[in-house]
Parts: structure tokens; C-alpha cells; sequence
């Protein structure tokens, strides 16, 4: 084989084994390994092809007929004749623009309807009827009466670029879920939604389209196929001038895979008007010199009447004899000169325009490997940007030292609220407020089972009656209060705005992985049932004691008795200090003579005395119910200042009860996204290892199709 000829083999070897790897992931290299086992073929049978062509297929056949006739030939050549096809006709690819109506339902998606966009024609989309896309406002929701214009991009007019513009709604328009201002250029692809940014339910949701056919190329094959030959011999009637096919044939002739091309002039024989024929001739040469010099056609005069003519005799003019023998000893001596050089001369134009296509995938694979890794290392890098390790440990640890100062301040003022509540020395205090409370309670007497008894009332009542309910009922509203109030404290003021502001300020702490948690994991403080703690029965204390009263008659006998001997006793005293001594009857008898001298003097004495024993009388009753009373105060206001204290105790153990166990439920939900920490730090670790695997499968496949590209780069040098 000739040493052309063996390296185009080896090069289609070497091709077709990186077809083998190609074929399987591209159905494009499939219809390319197909037409390599044709090269292939064609090289090893070693045959070059003849194409012969003709205005007149008659004229063609006659000419193959003739070579046909050469069996010497025949052996080095494959021979084909067809009519003069047309010159190839410009292929040019058709674009159409669409804007297609989505409709959403049942979570699946329908074309409802498609706009066709004319380039260079504005389109007006709202909801006005006359717009050129007019859309429901019953059906489609947020949509202004004019709502945006799609157009052809200006600045551009030959780019077949569109473009949208919002026309200042209040709703916006949105290209791919992002708000655009003004206007944005639309790409193939792109999703338009109008009033809202993702396309769902009752939203306008159009689609950009832009589909690109490609007319049907087998409209030029006839003529390609012939122009696919090693010599071209283009057969032309004498007789007749040229046509205007025939010359714009000859001057636009594809010569890329022609090895030589042969211009056949049929010639009449002498016997014939061969006038005509000179003529044509004559104007045949001046056409090849001046307008088609660049052609590269050898002109070959010969009588194929004989072959196209059943009644024709086969003997020729000796001179037109020779020039057919002429022709034909050409053929033979191109086929001794090592023909499988002109062979591969022509499949090695072939191969490289099937090599063309496949480099240019591998070239795009590259590319798309290359694209793929720069993004990975930009995912990866952004990745590597953040150690959510310890951003998550310092904010749980932020969370934490947070949470402790919270509570142990929560706690503090709780207890400094406590006893500023229970202090006595305080106005505002509930023992001061009892203290007040028992001081106006008023003293009563009223008969029960035949005795006096002496009770405490309020003022404006003071019928018998038990101040117990009243002052269980002022005691437990006013602690009641107080723990509303505190608790209201604990959760909005205490520690920096209280456990609603802890737990706003942990979730801001806790919330550093984006859209990892989408709501708190903190829930909200409990509701106290403070209530509760009053609605068990109360044991009252007694408020009233019996009080036994000395009757007027015996108060004043006894008084009586006692100031008259006290009286005398004074008087004799007395007497018996100025020398004057008497006894006790002499004594009687003189006073008693003096009030009979003197009567009025003695009504003075006796009234005298009975207002004072009256009077004496009431005091001490008095003394004796304020000693009853006082008692009575200082054992109520004692007994509820500390069943106040008791209450108060109770409410401060559940309100440690209720913060053990907010602390319990941050502790959990703190844990909780510990777990989710890791289990997003552990999902980004194989997230980051799985890009690195990527990056070094990529760079692996980069070098396969590296040494790829350099073995096409070889096989076009073969």
C-alpha cells in the first residue's frame, strides 16, 4: 500500500477505536463511525471513482459505456453517471419566538396558550382586551391594566434578541423568581411571572421559547454526491452551445475531493455539419479563459456518437480514434502512478471533516468540564469560607452563658421583688396592707347563745359577720396581682426584656446556618396557672371572743363599796392629823347632820358620784374592748401576714419550677439543633468530599480528552 494510503489507514484504526468511546454517550458519533467503516472500505479496495455528469444523460451513459468497454480499467476504477444536478442552494436556519401561557392545577402544569413573538413588533401584555397578550383578571391575580411590554432588543436589531419591561406596576414582573427594574433581556428557557415571584395558582406564568429548525439539507445531496470522486468528467454536446447551468456548473465546481476533472466535448463526425460545432467550441474556450479560468477543467474532444446510437457503425475517424485512445491511455497512467495515493488523498479530506465534528464535542466537553470544575471550586471554596463547626459552638456557647446570666438575674429580682412585697416598712407592701386592713376593722358586741360576744367587723357593717372571707379575698387578689405581674416581668423586663428577648436573642445566636432553621426551635414561655394555687379552701382564723361585761348596779356596789371605805379611811386620817378623834359612828353621825343641815350639798355629792362611777364605768367597758380587740387585730393581721408569706412561698417555688423548666426547654431545643448542626455539618463534609471527588473525576476525564484532542491533532497531521 502506498505510504498515503497506509497512514490513512492507520489514522482510521486509531479513529475508530476513540469512536468506540464516544459512540456510547453521543448518538451524533454513531452515524460518524458508520461513515469511517465506509472510508475504511473504500480504501481497501483500492479503486478510484469516476463521476461522470451531464446536461444530456444520454451523453453521460455514452461516456461510461465507453470506459466500461475497458476492462483493464474497470479493475482500478469505480465508475458512476448521473444528470447535472443544481449548484447547492444556501441553507439558512429558521427561528421561532414564543411566549407559552402556563396553567397550574393539582400540582401539574398545561400550555393553556402560544403567543408567536414577530421580531421587530412590540408586544403588550395586561389586562386590558385590547392588549396583544390580554390576560383574565378573574383568573390571574395581581395583574396592572397594563402590566408589561415585550420587544425586540434595540441596540442590537441583527441579534434577534427580546427583551421585557416592566411598566411600573405595584405587583412587578419577574423573570426566574428575581424582580426586574426597568427591563431585563430574556434568555431561552426563562420563566416570566407577573405580580408574584413564583409561579403557582392563580399567577400568570409565561414561558420563553425560542425554537430553532434547520431546513431539510437533503436538498443538495444530489449534487454533493457527485462531486464525491476522485476524476469528474463533465460531458458537454458540441452541437449545442453552453447553457447557463452548465457554465455557472463549471465556474462554481467544488473541487475540494477532485483529484482531476475532465470538460468531455462530444464532436460530430466529419460526415456531420461540424460549423455548428466549431462555433460552440470556439465560444466554449473564450468561456473557460475569461470567466472560468479558475476552473481547472482539461478539455477532451471526443465522438461518443457511436455509444449513444444503436444504428451507428463502432469505426471512427482515425483522428478522432486517436483522441479517444489518448483519453484513455490517461486513465490508465493515472491509475499506475500509485492510485491509492489520489485515494487517500480524497478519504483523508473526508476523515478530517468527520474529524472536525467529533474534535469540536471533545473541544465542548472540555469546556463543560472545565465550566463544571470552576464552579465546584467556587462551591467548594465557598464552602471551605465558613467553619460552621465553630460558628455553631460559639453560638451555642454564646446562647448558653446568656441563658445562665438570664436566669440567675431573673431569680435575683424575683427575690428582691419578694421581699420588697413582704417588707412591713413599706407602703406598698402586703403586710402593710393587711396591717391597715385588720387596723379599720371595727370592734362589735352581739349575743349568741345566750352570751356576749365581742367581734371585728368593717366599718360600714356592723352586723355579726366573719371578716375571714374578706381578708382571704384581699389577700389572694393582691398576691394574685403581684404574681400576675411579676411573671408578666419575668417574661418581658427581667434580664434584658425578660424570657421572651432571651429566646428572640438565642434564636438570632442559633440562626447562623442559612435556611437550615426555618422557625425558632424555641418555644414560647408557658402560661402560669397562678389561679390555681386560690382555688383550694382556706382555713380562717376566729375573729371573735366572748366577752363577759359587768352589769351598771354591781359595777357601782362595788365601787361604792371600795371609794367609801377608802373615803373614811382618808377622812379619819385626816382627822386625826389636825387632833381631831373620833369614831366611826361620831364620824357617820356628824356627816349625816351636816347634809341635813345642807341637803342640797348632798344631791351634789351623790350626783357627783354617780356621773363619776358612770363615767368610770364606761372607761373601763371601753378598756376592756380594746384589750379584747387589740388582741383580736394582732392575732388577724399575724395569722395573714403569714398566710400571705405561705402563698408567696408557693409562687416563688412555681415560678423556679416554671423557669427549671424554660431552662430545661432551651437546654432541648439547643440539643435539638446541636443535632441538626452536625447532621448539616456532616451532610456539607460529604457535600465538600463529594466535590472533591467531582473536581479530581473531572480533571481525570480532562486528561482523557486532552490526549484525545492530541491524537486528533496527530491523525490530521497523518
Amino acid at each position: 500500500m502506498a505510504p498515503k494510503a497506509d497512514k490513512l489507514g492507520q489514522a482510521l484504526e486509531i479513529f475508530q477505536i476513540l469512536l468506540k468511546k464516544k459512540s456510547e454517550d453521543n448518538q451524533k458519533c454513531e452515524a460518524i463511525v458508520r461513515d469511517v467503516e465506509k472510508l475504511n472500505t473504500h480504501l481497501q479496495q483500492k479503486k478510484l471513482t469516476i463521476q461522470i455528469v451531464s446536461q444530456n444523460l444520454l451523453l453521460a451513459q455514452a461516456l461510461f459505456d465507453l470506459i466500461n468497454t475497458q476492462e483493464s480499467l474497470l479493475e482500478s476504477y469505480n465508475l458512476k453517471f448521473d444528470p447535472l444536478p443544481e449548484l447547492p442552494k444556501k441553507i439558512e436556519l429558521q427561528r421561532f419566538t414564543n411566549l407559552k401561557l402556563q396553567h397550574r392545577q393539582n400540582n401539574s402544569t398545561d400550555m393553556q396558550r402560544c403567543y408567536e413573538l414577530s421580531f421587530g413588533k412590540e408586544e403588550l401584555i395586561g389586562r386590558n382586551p385590547e392588549c396583544s397578550i390580554s390576560l383574565d383578571g378573574k383568573i390571574y391575580q395581581g395583574i396592572s391594566w397594563h402590566h408589561a411590554t415585550i420587544k425586540p432588543v434595540q441596540n442590537d436589531p441583527n441579534s434577534e434578541l427580546w427583551e421585557i419591561c416592566d411598566l411600573n406596576t405595584t405587583n412587578g414582573t419577574f423573570v426566574n423568581s428575581e424582580r426586574i427594574q426597568g427591563c431585563q433581556t430574556l434568555q431561552p428557557g426563562d420563566t416570566i411571572t407577573l405580580g408574584y415571584p413564583k409561579p403557582s395558582q392563580g399567577i400568570a406564568e409565561l414561558l420563553f421559547e425560542v425554537q430553532i429548525f434547520t431546513p431539510d439539507t437533503n436538498i443538495n445531496h444530489a449534487y454533493w454526491e457527485v462531486v464525491d470522486c476522485d476524476l469528474f468528467c463533465l460531458v458537454i454536446d458540441s452541437r449545442k452551445p453552453l447553457i447557463t447551468k452548465e457554465k455557472e456548473f463549471v465556474k462554481n465546481l467544488d473541487r475540494t475531493l477532485i483529484a482531476k476533472q475532465f470538460l468531455i466535448i462530444d464532436l460530430p463526425d466529419a460526415k456531420e455539419e461540424v460549423l455548428s460545432a466549431e462555433t460552440n467550441l470556439g465560444n466554449l474556450e473564450s468561456y473557460l479563459k475569461n470567466q472560468a479560468s479558475n476552473s481547472g477543467f482539461e478539455l477532451i474532444h471526443l465522438c461518443l456518437k457511436p455509444y449513444y446510437q444503436e444504428n451507428e457503425k463502432k469505426g471512427l475517424d482515425s483522428s478522432l480514434q486517436k483522441k479517444q485512445d489518448t483519453f484513455l491511455k490517461t486513465l490508465e497512467n493515472i491509475v499506475k502512478r500509485q492510485p491509492e495515493n489520489l485515494l487517500a488523498q480524497r478519504l483523508s479530506i473526508k476523515f478530517i471533516n468527520l474529524l472536525e465534528p467529533v474534535e469540536r464535542v471533545v473541544q465542548h466537553q472540555q469546556e463543560e468540564l472545565a465550566e463544571k470544575i470552576a464552579q465546584e471550586r467556587q462551591e467548594l471554596e465557598k464552602l471551605n469560607q465558613v467553619s460552621f463547626k465553630e460558628i455553631t459552638k460559639k453560638a451555642i456557647s454564646l446562647i448558653n452563658e446568656d441563658k445562665d446570666t438570664f436566669f440567675k438575674q431573673a431569680k435575683l429580682d424575683l427575690t428582691q421583688s419578694k421581699v420588697a412585697f413582704l417588707d412591713g416598712f413599706r407602703k406598698e407592701s402586703i403586710i402593710y396592707k393587711i396591717q391597715n386592713f385588720v387596723d379599720d376593722l371595727n370592734p362589735i358586741i352581739f349575743t349568741k347563745h345566750g352570751h356576749k360576744y365581742l367581734q371585728l367587723a368593717n366599718k360600714n357593717k356592723q352586723e355579726s359577720q366573719d371578716v375571714n372571707q374578706n381578708l382571704i379575698d384581699f389577700c389572694t387578689f393582691s398576691v394574685g396581682q403581684w404574681a400576675t405581674d411579676e411573671w408578666d416581668r419575668i417574661c418581658h423586663v427581667y434580664g434584658k426584656d425578660g424570657l421572651y428577648g432571651l429566646l428572640q436573642r438565642s434564636y438570632t445566636n442559633v440562626d447562623v446556618i442559612p435556611s437550615l432553621l426555618k422557625e425558632s426551635p424555641f418555644s414560647s414561655p408557658q402560661i402560669l396557672n397562678i389561679k390555681g394555687n386560690f382555688m383550694i379552701s382556706f382555713a380562717g382564723i376566729s375573729c371573735e371572743v366572748r366577752y363577759k361585761q359587768i352589769s351598771l348596779g354591781a359595777y357601782v356596789m362595788k365601787q361604792l363599796r371600795s371609794q367609801v371605805m377608802q373615803t373614811m379611811m382618808m377622812v379619819t386620817l385626816l382627822l386625826s392629823f389636825i387632833g381631831i378623834q373620833a369614831g366611826k359612828s361620831q364620824l357617820m353621825s356628824q356627816i349625816s347632820n351636816f347634809f341635813k343641815q345642807f341637803p342640797w350639798i348632798f344631791g351634789l355629792v351623790v350626783f357627783g358620784i354617780i356621773f363619776l362611777l358612770i363615767n368610770a364605768y364606761n372607761q373601763d367597758n371601753n378598756l376592756m374592748m380594746e384589750e379584747a380587740s387589740e388582741k383580736l387585730k394582732k392575732d388577724l393581721s399575724g395569722y395573714y401576714q403569714s398566710f400571705v408569706k405561705n402563698l408567696v412561698d408557693k409562687i416563688i417555688q412555681d415560678f423556679n419550677l416554671a423557669l427549671e423548666s424554660e431552662d430545661r426547654k432551651i437546654n432541648d431545643a439547643l440539643e435539638i439543633t446541636k443535632d441538626k448542626y452536625n447532621q448539616h455539618i456532616l451532610e456539607l463534609e460529604k457535600k465538600q468530599n463529594q466535590i472533591k471527588n467531582n473536581i479530581e473525576q473531572h480533571k481525570g476525564e480532562q486528561e482523557v480528552l486532552k490526549n484525545e484532542l492530541c491524537e486528533f491533532k496527530k491523525l490530521k497531521r497523518l
